[in-house]
C-alpha cells in the first residue's frame, strides 16, 4: 500500500512534496513521501515524512536489510533539513529495533543524557497492554511518530503537546466478535471483504504552532 498525506488547506500551505526513492537490490518498496508545509501568513515552515517501510516477509534476518536500506534513505534526508520535522508511518518494526533504535538513530523520549536527532513517540506505548497492531495474540508497535528535538523545545514556533501521543482505539475499530476478538477490525483478509479498516491501529499526536 502506497502512502499519502492529507492536510488542512484553510491553514496551511504546501510549500513542496517529492517522492523518496528507497533502493533495494533485486526488489522494490514503497517511496517515502516528503512534505513540506506553511501555517497561512506566516514564513515558518514543518516538515513531514509518511513511510511505509518493507514487510518482515520472510523471517526478520532476512528482511531486516531492505528496512535497514529505509532508515539509511530517510536519514540521509534529515539530516539535510533544517525545518522541525515529523517522520510517521508504518515502519514494520518496533521502537527498539535496529533499524529504528540503531539505523535511524531515534531516541526515546523519556530517555536522559543524549542528544538526539529524533525521538520517536512510539517508545511510550506499553506493548503489554496495547498496540497497534497484534499478531498471534501479542500487541506490537509498528507504527510511529518521530519527532525533531526542535518540537520538544519551548522557544521554538512548532512544538509538541507534551501527552498528547496516544493510540486512536474507538470501538470500531476494534473486532467484536469471533476468533479475532479484540484485534484491529481488519478491511480485507485472504482475499475477502470483511466491512472493516485495517489491520493497523492509528496513532495520533498534538502540534501547535506560536507565530
Amino acid at each position: 500500500i502506497d502512502v499519502a498525506f492529507l492536510y488542512n488547506y484553510l491553514k496551511f500551505e504546501q510549500v513542496s512534496s517529492k517522492p523518496i526513492r528507497v533502493e533495494l537490490p533485486n526488489d522494490k518498496t514503497r517511496d517515502i513521501l516528503k512534505v513540506v508545509l506553511e501555517p497561512l501568513f506566516s514564513e515558518d515552515s514543518i516538515t513531514f515524512f509518511v513511510n511505509h517501510w518493507p514487510s518482515r516477509r520472510g523471517g526478520l534476518a532476512k528482511s531486516n536489510p531492505k528496512r535497514f536500506a529505509a532508515a539509511n534513505r530517510l536519514k540521509t534526508e534529515l539530516k539535510e533539513i533544517t525545518t522541525p520535522f515529523v517522520v510517521m508511518g508504518d515502519f514494520n518494526d518496533g521502537a527498539g529495533d535496529s533499524s529504528i533504535a540503531h539505523v535511524l538513530g531515534a531516541c526515546n523520549p523519556e530517555g536522559k543524557g543524549r542528544d538526539c536527532l529524533a525521538y520517536d513517540l512510539s517508545y511510550l506505548i506499553d506493548t503489554s497492554v496495547e498496540g497497534t497492531h497484534k499478531y498471534h495474540g501479542h500487541w506490537n508497535a509498528l507504527d510511529h511518530m518521530i519527532i525533531s528535538s526542535s518540537l520538544l523545545q519551548a522557544n521554538t514556533s512548532f512544538n509538541y503537546v507534551k501527552g498528547s501521543f496516544g493510540i486512536f482505539k474507538p470501538e470500531y475499530l476494534i473486532q467484536q466478535t469471533g476468533k479475532y476478538k479484540g484485534y484491529p477490525a481488519r478491511c480485507l483478509a485472504g482475499g475477502r471483504f470483511l466491512d472493516g479498516f485495517s489491520d493497523h491501529l492509528p496513532i495520533k499526536c498534538t502540534l501547535v504552532y506560536k507565530k
